[in-house]
């Protein structure tokens, strides 16, 4: 939490957190629940992982957002079409590219629980943008699964990979089309 970010700016290098497991209980709940959202704790309540995200906006229609786990930061830019620069990934570029790297993330897991091997699995997304109000309208995302996959696997993987963490999060009104090839 902020310890973390204060040692770092006395010099002090921070490579790892680690997080405390303790038990969750009714007694203690709302106080972990604080510690997590209000210092930055990293507490698993109800086996449900939280991940902090802190961000910047540091001008010029720019934000810096900081993976407080891993520490590791991440730029967006506001998109040309919108006022921006476009000269890194826009919000709604990372949500296409959250949706077709979740995919392949599962499967590329669901495919080690079982030895398959999905190496040099290739994908890609295009975004289309709808105004009134401005949002993501549709994603066209193609994963490339590798030759020679026996067809259960496939179709097994490809089943899988739809039910990703992101698919079943995103608002029904925005069309995605999935294409495994």
């Amino acid at each position: 939490p902020d310890k973390a970010k204060q040692l770092e700016e006395y010099g002090i290098n921070v490579v790892e957190r680690m997080p405390l497991i303790v038990g969750v209980a009714n007694e203690n709940r709302d106080y972990l629940q604080t510690k997590a959202e209000r210092m930055g704790h990293q507490i698993d309540l109800d086996g449900e992982r939280m991940v902090r995200i802190d961000a910047t906006y540091d001008g010029n229609l720019r934000c810096t957002a900081t993976h407080e786990p891993s520490g590791k930061k991440l730029i967006t830019d506001a998109p040309v079409d919108n006022m921006g620069k476009g000269e890194s990934f826009s919000p709604t570029d990372l949500l296409a590219t959250s949706m077709l790297t979740c995919i392949m993330t599962i499967v590329a897991i669901r495919a080690d629980s079982r030895q398959i091997d999905v190496s040099g699995m290739t994908g890609s997304v295009e975004k289309t943008m709808a105004s009134g109000p401005r949002r993501v309208a549709k994603l066209e995302i193609v994963v490339n699964l590798p030759s020679g996959l026996d067809i259960e696997d496939r179709a097994w993987l490809i089943t899988e990979g739809c039910n990703c963490p992101v698919c079943v999060s995103v608002s029904e009104s925005m069309e995605v089309d999935v294409t495994f090839q």
